[in-house]
């Protein structure tokens, strides 16, 4: 990898680590289960449910395995925020294999760079970038695979819409496990001077991420100074929402369902019922 080394060097090991509830494959069939018909993105006119993300990003997942793409091989994605973007990311990550960030404004000169530091093997691209990739493949011996968004793609290249048309929406079948330590993300990251660095992310540090975001949308706020007890910024309402965003549901019965432990903890912990240390020590 680059100037990294393998990515074997930088592994952390965890106590469930070898679990698969902290990827991204296992965070999207827990949402897709528990809120299918809730719209997962929008993009202009474009709106899409989690029953429809999860489908097509099975066929994307699908499309990659048979492109020969597997475990930790990068896939860098070069573009604007778009559905496809996130498709890209998570059949990638669905399968094992390493999403690279690439910025869409680089020169050649910078793409090179990037692509070659990330020994990447795929790049999906949209097409006011296809002449810059033009100039700079030849030098790029990894890079098998190019996949342009909207429209026909070029000779030599695929045309995203065209690929993921081609294969089932069925759960991509692995002959690899992926797991917690496995490496999620690759992020390069720039400041004022030189090129990008590249920053490693493994599943247990870059979902969980998500879930310390969930856990400060919902601590509690603070004690009221008239009431004298807990009182928070939100209605039930509110709750209602962060908690199907973090994958939990209310039944018919308006009983709250809960996917795991570790979700009723933070939701125990949110209404006050729990302390901080109580919380943690949980998960």
């Amino acid at each position: 990898m680059g100037n990294y080394g393998s990515f074997e060097q930088f592994r952390q090991r965890y106590p469930k680590g070898k679990r698969s509830d902290n990827t991204w494959g296992g965070r999207l069939e827990k949402i897709a289960r528990a809120i299918p018909d809730r719209t997962a993105f929008i993009q202009g006119e474009r709106e899409l449910t989690w029953s429809q993300f999860i489908e097509r990003v099975n066929q994307l997942a699908n499309a990659f395995l048979d492109l020969g793409i597997k475990k930790e091989d990068r896939v860098a994605i070069m573009g604007f925020n778009s559905i496809e973007w996130m498709e890209t990311y998570f059949a990638a990550s669905r399968i094992g294999a390493v999403p690279v960030n690439v910025n869409p404004r680089f020169v050649p000169a910078e793409l090179k760079y990037l692509l070659e530091d990330s020994d990447s093997v795929a790049l999906i691209l949209e097409e006011d970038g296809v002449e810059r990739i033009n100039q700079i493949r030849h030098e790029l011996p990894l890079l098998k695979h190019c996949i342009v968004l909207g429209g026909k793609a070029p000779t030599g290249m695929l045309s995203y819409d065209e690929l993921i048309s081609k294969y089932p929406n069925s759960k991509p079948e692995l002959s690899w496990k992926v797991t917690n330590e496995d490496f999620a993300f690759l992020f390069y990251t720039r400041g004022t001077t030189g090129y990008p660095k590249g920053t490693i992310w493994d599943g247990e540090t870059r979902v969980r991420g998500l879930d310390i975001i969930m856990v400060n949308a919902m601590a509690p706020s603070g004690r009221s100074r008239k009431a004298g007890k807990e009182t928070t910024a939100r209605g039930g309402n509110e709750d209602a929402g962060i908690l199907r965003m973090i994958g939990v549901r209310h039944s018919c019965r308006k009983k709250l369902l809960f996917l795991d432990k570790y979700y009723f903890a933070l939701y125990c912990f949110r209404q006050g019922k729990v302390r901080l240390l109580q919380f943690l020590a949980v998960c």
